[in-house]
C-alpha cells in the first residue's frame, strides 16, 4: 500500500513569521528538520515543506537556492503543487542534473555555464592547466 499524501496546506491555516519593515524573508523549504537518506525521506521531506514552506498573501515570488539533492527535488516539487499557477518561483544556481516534470514549462531567463580554459601549453615557469 503506498503512503498517503495529503493535499499542500492553504496558507491560511499557517501563521506566518514576518517583519513588515523588510521587503523579503529568509527561511529554508524544510526548516531545522533532520531528513533521513532512508526510505522515510519522502515523507519527512513533505512533512517539513507543509510546515515550513509557507508564503504570505504578500509574498508574490520566491527564490530557491542552490537546490541540488533528492530532498531539494521533493520539496520544489511540493512547493511547485502549492504555489505554481499563482506564484513566481525563481530557481538560481540549481544543480539538479534532470529537473522534475514540474518544471517543463519553466522559462530560462538567463543562464552561465561553467567555462574552464586551458593554457595552450607549458609556458616557461608556469603549468599547463584551469586558469
Amino acid at each position: 500500500e503506498g503512503a498517503k499524501i495529503s493535499s499542500p496546506q492553504s496558507t491560511s491555516e499557517k501563521k506566518i513569521p514576518h517583519n513588515d519593515n523588510s521587503s523579503h524573508r529568509l527561511w529554508s523549504m524544510v526548516g531545522g528538520e533532520e531528513i533521513s537518506d532512508g526510505p522515510d525521506m519522502f515523507d519527512q521531506v513533505i512533512a517539513a515543506v507543509d510546515e515550513n514552506a509557507i508564503l504570505s498573501a504578500g509574498e508574490d515570488a520566491l527564490i530557491i537556492l542552490s537546490p541540488y539533492n533528492t530532498a531539494d527535488i521533493i520539496a520544489i516539487r511540493r512547493t511547485m503543487a502549492r504555489y505554481g499557477q499563482t506564484r513566481t518561483i525563481i530557481i538560481v544556481n540549481s544543480r539538479i542534473e534532470t529537473l522534475p516534470r514540474e518544471l517543463d514549462s519553466a522559462v530560462l531567463a538567463y543562464g552561465i555555464l561553467p567555462l574552464i580554459a586551458r593554457s595552450k601549453g607549458n609556458d616557461a615557469g608556469n603549468e599547463a592547466g584551469l586558469k
